[in-house]
């Protein structure tokens, strides 16, 4: 068996998590169930502030129930999980500005992806950890911590 890569998140510092982590933590056919709820387990026990944004909620519930099928009573339940462990951040006045720096800047870039970025940017979150490293490179965070190479 592989031996697991230890994780480094940094005490007192917050981290994004992306949409694809928190499906990952809840989908066990998923093989990146372990690593996700992993991730969130060791980053709890060391004190980091994991955020999460309203887009996050947004895009969970929308691939949980298009793309999964689950009913909307259990993807509530995880919401409200979620939210009881992880700080929500919302799009600040100067958000919207700050995507469209971002979309001129990374035109190829998916837009769900840069608004993302640009809401944590604006609340001062400069990490964050994500399946999809390419999606965040060049946006302006400190670090990018790959789920995919945990």
């Amino acid at each position: 068996m592989p031996e697991k890569k230890s994780i480094k998140l940094i005490s007192g510092k917050r981290y994004l998590l992306d949409t694809n982590v928190l499906i990952y933590s809840v989908d066990k056919a998923s093989p990146f169930y372990a690593k996700a709820k992993r991730v969130i387990e060791i980053g709890i026990k060391q004190n980091v502030s994991f955020v999460i944004t309203h887009q996050n909620l947004l895009e969970y519930t929308a691939v949980l129930r298009r793309v999964y099928k689950i009913k909307l009573e259990e993807i509530l339940k995880d919401i409200k999980i979620f939210t009881s462990y992880f700080e929500v951040i919302s799009p600040l006045p100067t958000t919207f500005e700050t995507f469209l720096k971002l979309l001129e800047t990374n035109p190829k870039n998916y837009p769900f992806d840069l608004y993302l970025a640009a809401t944590a940017l604006d609340n001062q979150v400069f990490r964050i950890i994500t399946a999809n490293v390419k999606d965040f490179v060049n946006l302006g965070f400190k670090e990018i911590i790959n789920l995919k190479g945990l």
